[in-house]
Formats: structure tokens, C-alpha cells, sequence
């Protein structure tokens, strides 16, 4: 079986057609699809959608609450820096 193709929808972007919303954690939107219309679309070119797996939003929905506005957070997840935009 073939893994979902899943991206985070960055904010303000609109679900693609034929995509399907995936549950996640926080007030993250995330969606699967078709991997080659997603990355060959003018809008993954703009920036609107972020190839991102939904567990990333979990360790972002449990820092809520914990870590205030304009305070210093390290991601010392990995690479490429997935949290780091979400929580910014």
C-alpha cells in the first residue's frame, strides 16, 4: 500500500479540488492528495501549501498555552524547520 501524500495548508490557502482534509492537532489545517497536481501547482509555487505529515502539529498544540508571545523557543526537532513556521 502506498503512503497518503499529505501537506499543511498554509494559512489562508483553500483545499484543493480533490484533496480531502486530514484531522490534526491544534488550529493547524492539513490535507492529502495527489503528490504531482500538489507540487506542480501554482499554489505549492506560492507558498500556500508545505509538505508537512499532521503528527508535526501535535509537539506545536502541546507547547500552546505553555510558551507566551514573543518568548524564545528552540526547535531542536530536525530539519528543515517545519515547527519553527508553525510556531512563528
Amino acid at each position: 500500500m502506498k503512503p497518503e501524500f499529505t501537506f499543511r495548508l498554509c494559512r489562508g490557502a483553500v483545499l484543493p479540488p480533490e484533496c480531502t482534509e486530514v484531522p490534526a492537532h491544534g488550529k493547524f489545517r492539513f490535507a492529502s492528495g495527489n503528490a504531482v497536481q500538489i507540487l506542480n501547482s501554482p499554489e505549492f509555487g506560492r507558498g500556500d501549501y508545505y509538505i508537512q505529515d499532521p503528527a508535526t502539529s501535535l509537539a506545536l498544540s502541546l507547547a500552546e498555552g505553555v510558551v507566551e508571545e514573543n518568548s524564545s523557543l528552540l526547535d531542536l526537532c530536525a530539519a528543515p524547520g517545519g515547527k519553527t513556521l508553525m510556531a512563528a
